[in-house]
């Protein structure tokens, strides 16, 4: 009996052994492109990723690598919304995290009610929207300058009929408020 209690902990111990590295391997990033080095610049914006307002790449202070994704307001008057976002398939049930780091730089820092973020959006099949979740936190005025700050969503579970997750980085202006918000490091990653 004791050889095969033996041979059984054996094998315990090696399918432990084959499956503990896996398990500890860090969830990969799903989104494309999470630093915008796919662009050229302001002309050429990564086209791994939809943008809307005013939003381009610009080679300003990056966390890492060479560009970030430069959000500001399109002084219009009135409240208005610049950003990029990025859809991935997500299936229902599944749990997703997304993250970005943001910034303010001297001499362009955010004023006023201005504020920047990060969302993630789950759809269906014909995109309609199911559910939204925001970073809790906020980059605005009062946010330390020069500095990249980690915003994340937390974790959030896929609704039932979800076909698409989307992770949008937002900027808000108001009031014709000055200001730019730098995004880097983007991502979006399924929990285990």
């Amino acid at each position: 009996m004791g050889g095969g209690r033996f041979n059984l902990l054996r094998r315990l111990g090696l399918f432990l052994l084959a499956v503990l590295p896996a398990a500890a391997q860090p969830a990969p990033n799903l989104l494309k492109d999470a630093g915008f080095e796919g662009s050229m610049g302001n002309s050429e914006f990564s086209q791994s990723w939809t943008r809307f307002g005013r939003a381009i790449c610009d080679n300003v202070t990056p966390r890492t690598k060479v560009f970030v994704a430069k959000l500001f307001g399109q002084f219009d008057g009135k409240v208005n919304y610049s950003g990029v976002y990025q859809d991935i398939p997500a299936q229902p049930g599944k749990r997703y995290v997304a993250s970005a780091y943001l910034r303010q730089n001297t001499g362009d820092v955010l004023e006023g009610e201005n504020t920047a973020w990060i969302k993630l959006e789950f759809f269906d099949a014909k995109f309609n929207q199911l559910k939204a979740v925001e970073s809790p936190v906020r980059l605005h005025a009062k946010s330390a300058s020069n500095r990249w700050l980690f915003y994340t969503t937390g974790p959030c579970t896929a609704p039932p009929g979800t076909v698409w997750a989307r992770f949008v980085a937002l900027f808000e202006q108001q009031a014709d408020a000055m200001g730019a918000a730098l995004f880097d490091d983007i991502e979006l990653k399924e929990l285990q």
